[in-house]
């Protein structure tokens, strides 16, 4: 608060325009008197009821304030400050002593330094709840980023492992794969020796279109000795070699119904 202002009685806020005189060191609203803020003249500045008080040389004739009334008694109108026709009760503005009061520049200044202390005081207070507030929002921000990127990592990390342990499922289907093709690779393989065991194979042998290879090889056996019956050869056919080799004739491949035609046509054809 800023005292009380001899004009309309009211009372000034700090945040309000005033004057004080330099006399009587009462206090007036800038608006209630017509101050025009001038800070060169307002330590020079006297209430109206102080400048009527003080007597003037000369003619006194337009004293807004007749020497032969007291002070204690003129009414002033609040917005001009002349005599008013007003009666007494209304609001006045009155001076306590006519000899002039020192104007007091230190306690002045000593206020104004007193209420910027507290008014920086309320701005470090402000700016720093302030800034405990963003920062606990910005912890706060952190906090459930964190919270998400967890919750993604772990996603992420439970995918991970779930391809991993189907790769290693994959992986291990694929080398049983290859066990097993490379069994019956090697099953097969022994089947087709066996197989072969009652195959014979003859090479040089003159190639005619017009040939029958089972009566050809029906001939080799009675040659050998050995009597021959179509039921007791499987198929006889000559082969495309692997590499051509001029008019070399193609091979003859027959299979026997049993290993033992083929071991005694063998036998016969290496003695000498």
């Amino acid at each position: 608060m800023g005292g009380r202002c001899e004009a309309c009685r009211a009372n000034i806020n700090i945040t309000q325009k005033r004057i004080q005189c330099t006399q009587c060191s009462h206090n007036y609203h800038s608006d209630c008197i017509n101050y025009n803020n001038d800070t060169a003249s307002r330590y020079e500045w006297k209430c109206p009821a102080c400048t009527a008080s003080c007597r003037k040389g000369g003619d006194n004739s337009n004293t807004p304030i007749r020497t032969n009334k007291s002070p204690s008694n003129i009414v002033y109108d609040k917005t001009t400050y002349r005599p008013s026709n007003k009666s007494s009760d209304q609001p006045t503005c009155i001076t306590e002593t006519s000899s002039c009061q020192p104007y007091n520049l230190e306690l002045i200044n000593s206020i104004e330094l007193l209420l910027d202390k507290k008014l920086n005081a309320i701005k470090l207070d402000i700016i720093q709840e302030l800034k405990l507030s963003l920062i606990t929002e910005i912890k706060n921000e952190i906090t459930s980023n964190l919270i998400q990127l967890k919750e993604s990592h772990n996603s992420l990390l439970n995918d991970y492992n779930n391809l991993k342990s189907n790769f290693e499922k994959f992986q291990q289907n694929v080398q049983n794969g290859e066990m097993k093709l490379a069994d019956l690779c090697a099953q097969i393989n022994k089947e087709q020796q066996w197989g072969r065991l009652s195959n014979l194979e003859i090479v040089g042998l003159p190639e005619n279109s017009k040939e029958s290879t089972s009566e050809l090889i029906i001939k080799i056996a009675s040659h050998a000795g050995i009597k021959l019956t179509d039921d007791q050869i499987v198929f006889a056919h000559r082969v495309q070699p692997m590499q051509n080799v001029g008019s070399r004739p193609k091979n003859i491949v027959v299979k026997f119904q049993n290993r033992s035609i083929k071991d005694n046509i063998i036998s016969v054809s290496a003695k000498p």
